[in-house]
């Protein structure tokens, strides 16, 4: 699939910060989902959620695309240099990245709107015991399980780089 330089363009503008910084730079060091890292499955999520939104406003259904490519582009931040060392096990993992997400992307931005910081903090469900508030929340939850499913398979090939 060739992607949209306009979509790709706006994710880079609102995600400049993100992007830039320091834990987003090691997040393109750490595997992720087998083949990828974690910058990358963040990147794509970002990407495809802005389509899924593009489709909804079509269709009258109004979402805050601003606001779930900031969520996107944090919302695994929480694993960056932990995966391996932090968490025991999966479950554990499941539980926690999304909750210690939330303060890195707040140090990153100064603060989070409160959708944002639901979208994070709620991305694993059902995985997790705690659903999505916002339809922000929503989009990233079934965007990140469709990636993640993909990119383990091999059929979605690493994010374009920003």
């Amino acid at each position: 699939m060739v992607r949209s330089r306009k979509d790709l363009e706006h994710i880079k503008e609102v995600g400049a910060a993100i992007i830039a910084s320091p834990e987003f730079e090691a997040a393109r060091n750490q595997i992720h989902h087998l083949r990828g890292n974690v910058a990358a499955h963040m990147i794509n999520t970002a990407y495809y959620s802005v389509c899924l939104c593009k489709l909804l406003n079509k269709i009258g259904i109004s979402t805050n695309t601003d606001d779930l490519i900031i969520s996107c582009l944090c919302h695994d931040l929480g694993i960056v240099n932990r995966r391996n060392n932090k968490y025991v096990t999966d479950p554990d993992c499941i539980k926690n990245h999304p909750i210690e997400s939330v303060p890195i992307a707040e140090r990153l931005l100064g603060s989070l709107t409160s959708c944002q910081k639901d979208t994070i903090r709620t991305h694993m469900w059902p995985l997790s015991s705690s659903r999505p508030r916002y339809r922000e929340g929503m989009i990233l939850t079934i965007i990140d399980k469709y990636c993640s499913i993909l990119e383990s398979s091999g059929l979605l090939k690493p994010a374009a780089v920003l």
